[in-house]
C-alpha cells in the first residue's frame, strides 16, 4: 500500500486572493519587475530565487 504524500509547506489562500497577495513587498516588487520585462506577461524565476522562496527545504 502506498503511503499518502504530505505537504511540508503550502500557501493557503482565501477566495479571491492570489499568491502575490501573500508575498512580502520586496518580493512582490521583484516579481513585478520580471513581469514588466516580459513580452507575454509571464515570468521565469531565477533558480536561486525560486529555491529560496518555494523549495528551500528540498534537496537539490
Amino acid at each position: 500500500m502506498n503511503k499518502p504524500k504530505s505537504f511540508w509547506d503550502a500557501f493557503v489562500l482565501k477566495d479571491g486572493e492570489s499568491l502575490v497577495d501573500e508575498l512580502p513587498p520586496p518580493t512582490r516588487a521583484g516579481f513585478e519587475q520580471l513581469r514588466a520585462s516580459s513580452n507575454d506577461d509571464t515570468i521565469m524565476l531565477p533558480f536561486p530565487l525560486f529555491r529560496d522562496l518555494f523549495v528551500n527545504k528540498a534537496t537539490l
